[in-house]
């Protein structure tokens, strides 16, 4: 009788661990199908992160533009915008602020016993990253006594793709020529260019060719300046037939990696946006828009492969 009351309570506790256990993991469900239907950045953004903050239902919430020069600045009304749907998500007693703030002045207005919630938002060309720090006091009224102040307690990231809205804030790329600027460069031989997201950030760069160096860089002030370097020589021997008039063909193949070859040397080279070397190719020449074309006599076959 107690062997058979026994193996039935066994039961029924661990049919309520396995339901405890299955709980949070429907919930996680929940939120993310939620977030899939929000149809803003900044709503997609913020129902990410909400989803994954607790101990933040009452926390002042604020949001600030992440430092750094290949990143465009949201505008104060985005920011109010994205924090108060954050604290909307967050809970009924959860208050945005009005304004950017410092995270010193942040933590000086937060309320200790109700937290803070700083976000910090990165806007580029193809996405909205928004990351989220939580700083809660120490727990109740006597220990925020003894321990004044906020501590981070948990931090979050989310990413989503741009909409139409911040996708504007960028300034269009003129389709027609309005004027032709004139550069001097460094490199009096060059024989191709190319120009590309080269180093993968989502900036574009120029890569000139030369019969001696692989430079990339801008144009800056009338000149090119140069970010990184490659010497021929150091990767690439000489070509057994090169030809009187060399040719050269630089193309960025994806963003991140660029393709380049030079008549007067032996090998095709495959490099990196700090220009490493990644791979070699021994007698192939890059073909612009994809492939390559190899040797043949003098020259080169003219057929992409």
């Amino acid at each position: 009788m107690f062997r058979r009351f026994f193996v039935a309570l066994g039961a029924l506790s661990w049919l309520a661990t396995e339901s405890l256990a299955a709980e949070p993991a429907g919930v996680a469900n929940r939120a993310s199908a939620g977030c899939d239907q929000e149809s803003t950045a900044l709503g997609k953004a913020a129902c990410t992160l909400a989803s994954g903050l607790t101990g933040a239902d009452e926390a002042l919430v604020v949001a600030v533009t992440a430092p750094g020069t290949e990143r465009l600045s949201l505008p104060a009304t985005s920011l109010q915008r994205l924090a108060q749907l954050v604290a909307a998500q967050l809970g009924p007693r959860a208050y945005a602020s009005s304004e950017p703030l410092s995270a010193r002045d942040a933590a000086h207005r937060a309320n200790p016993g109700r937290g803070l919630v700083y976000l910090t938002a990165a806007l580029y060309r193809d996405r909205l990253d928004v990351s989220a720090d939580v700083y809660l006091g120490a727990g109740h009224f006597w220990k925020r006594v003894r321990s004044p102040g906020l501590r981070l307690a948990a931090h979050g990231f989310a990413t989503s793709p741009l909409d139409a809205e911040l996708r504007a804030l960028f300034p269009p790329i003129p389709l027609v020529v309005t004027r032709i600027d004139k550069v001097t460069l460094a490199e009096r031989d060059v024989v191709a260019l190319a120009c590309g997201d080269i180093r993968g950030d989502g900036s574009r760069e120029i890569a000139t060719v030369g019969r001696k160096t692989v430079q990339v860089g801008r144009f800056e002030h009338g000149h090119f300046a140069a970010r990184a370097s490659l010497n021929w020589a150091d990767f690439s021997a000489i070509a057994a037939t090169p030809l009187r008039e060399p040719i050269a063909a630089a193309t960025v193949a994806i963003p991140g990696t660029l393709w380049v070859g030079l008549s007067d040397r032996a090998d095709a080279l495959e490099l990196s946006g700090a220009l490493s070397v990644e791979h070699v190719w021994h007698g192939l020449m890059p073909w612009p828009g994809g492939g390559c074309t190899r040797r043949a006599g003098l020259g080169y076959e003219g057929l992409a492969r």
